[in-house]
């Protein structure tokens, strides 16, 4: 599994706060967002959809490439040692802002993908923005002098996340810290993006699929997400042109013994 957000390597509700357990709804799946003490931030505008994602052969550069199309220039850009990072100063509302470019690029968000899309350099990403929640502080951003932030005291956060295939883990745990931006009071706004393939799987099967992310700041607050989503074997075109023609020869002989 990789996970990007924002600045650093490795659906859709504005949320003011939550209770433990919520589940929102992206593209009719039921991500759960449980809130662990009281983060002074919101995950918001969730998004299940395949995409191009690359190889290890390719370095995964298409990844790189679904990403700056789906947050492009001039608002966003991208490192290739750091991933999406602030470009142009541009107003919100951000909690629209991911549904709007992956709309944009034509992908279709479900909760349901072939093993096609999940292979071969294509996978499922997970995709969301942090925004700051009601009540929080004012600051500078790259986006503005003085506005809500994610203030650079609550950072670093930890992110770790797993995929789960049938309940079992199926993917080593990514897990790295989220650090605060340098020359400014916080971040407006932080796009993430959490992915995986049967590249990164140890079964590389079909079944029923779950991201499972934690999400903590500095003062252990945060949130716990799960979201589910399922991978269908689908036949190959030469067996359903074999099915299809065992399903005429029977026709054929059934009028015959008429």
């Amino acid at each position: 599994m990789m996970s990007f957000i924002g600045r650093w390597t490795r659906a859709s509700v504005l949320l003011g706060c939550f209770f433990p357990g919520v589940a929102l709804t992206a593209a009719g799946a039921e991500v759960t967002v449980t809130q662990v003490g009281a983060p002074n931030f919101v995950p918001t505008d969730f998004l299940l959809f395949a995409a191009p994602l690359g190889t290890p052969a390719s370095g995964f550069a298409e990844f790189s490439e679904t990403l700056r199309a789906i947050l492009p220039p001039p608002n966003h850009s991208f490192e290739p040692s750091s991933g999406i990072v602030p470009g142009a100063a541009h107003a919100g509302p951000y909690d629209r802002e991911l549904s709007e470019g992956v709309a944009a690029q034509g992908f279709e968000e479900s909760t349901t993908f072939t093993t096609a899309q999940y292979s071969n350099g294509t996978g499922v990403l997970l995709a969301f923005m942090l925004v700051p929640a009601a009540g929080a502080p004012q600051g500078s951003s790259p986006d503005f002098g003085s506005g809500p932030i994610i203030a650079n005291s609550l950072f670093p956060m930890k992110f770790t996340a797993d995929t789960f295939t049938d309940g079992v883990r199926n993917d080593a745990t990514s897990s790295f810290d989220l650090t605060a931006i340098s020359g400014f009071d916080g971040h407006s706004h932080i796009p993430l993006f959490n992915i995986s393939s049967f590249d990164f799987a140890s079964r590389p099967v079909a079944g029923a699929y779950e991201y499972r992310l934690s999400l903590l700041d500095v003062s252990g607050n945060g949130y716990r997400i799960v979201a589910p989503f399922a991978v269908v074997a689908v036949p190959e075109p030469a067996t359903w042109a074999m099915l299809g023609i065992g399903m005429l020869f029977l026709a054929v002989m059934a009028r015959r013994l008429r």
